[in-house]
């Protein structure tokens, strides 16, 4: 299993919107000055970063005044002088993060897991993109306890991260009880898709 990279970690010293097309040109510490798109996620982002509301300047976009949403934009971002972390993955900026970030990227997890857990836990469940990882491990091998019903029980953990800043890195151990076959996956209220089993957390 591969994770996929943000290839652009820049601490940037200044930064500003190009053009109509809202694209995001920077110039990374030591670096030649970049141009790149931006998600939503990381406009928002941006836009929080240098301290006016995005939803003014989408706003002033769909009203087609361009060019106030523009002038608005960069007479804030003229006088930030705060560093911070471009995370930008195949030309698209996906974050723009304070520079007291420390990354942590899901291929580090990835590699990090693959020795300590193929020994006892089996990967039951996957979900990596651009900016989330969730991992789901289960030890099989049944536990000396069972619920109130006499189900067997079994032991697992899930590891949920985002290389853009969705959430921190978060380790939580389980034990589950196998229930039925329609590909969901419940723990609390929570409900996510893993196209195998149920797994009830107790």
């Amino acid at each position: 299993m591969t994770a996929l990279l943000l290839t652009k970690v820049a601490l940037v010293l200044f930064l500003y919107l190009l053009d109509e097309d809202m694209n995001l040109t920077y110039r990374p510490i030591n670096g030649t000055v970049r141009e790149a798109q931006l998600t939503d996620f990381a406009f928002s982002l941006l836009t929080q970063r240098i301290g006016i509301p995005s939803a003014y300047i989408i706003k002033c976009i769909d009203a087609g005044k361009i060019q106030l949403a523009l002038n608005n934009y960069k007479s804030w971002a003229s006088d930030f002088d705060r560093g911070v972390l471009v995370r930008e993955s195949k030309g698209v900026v996906q974050a723009v993060l304070s520079d007291s970030y420390t990354p942590y990227d899901s291929n580090q997890i990835i590699n990090n897991l693959q020795y300590t857990c193929r020994v006892k836990y089996e990967l039951s469940a996957v979900y990596l993109s651009e900016d989330r990882l969730y991992l789901r491990f289960v030890d099989y091998n049944r536990l000396s306890i069972h619920d109130k019903g006499g189900s067997d029980i079994y032991a697992g953990f899930t590891v949920d991260s985002s290389d853009v800043g969705c959430g921190a890195l978060c380790v939580c151990f389980f034990l589950y009880r196998f229930d039925c076959c329609n590909g969901v996956f419940m723990s609390g209220a929570a409900v996510y898709y893993t196209g195998r089993i149920i797994l009830a957390v107790l």
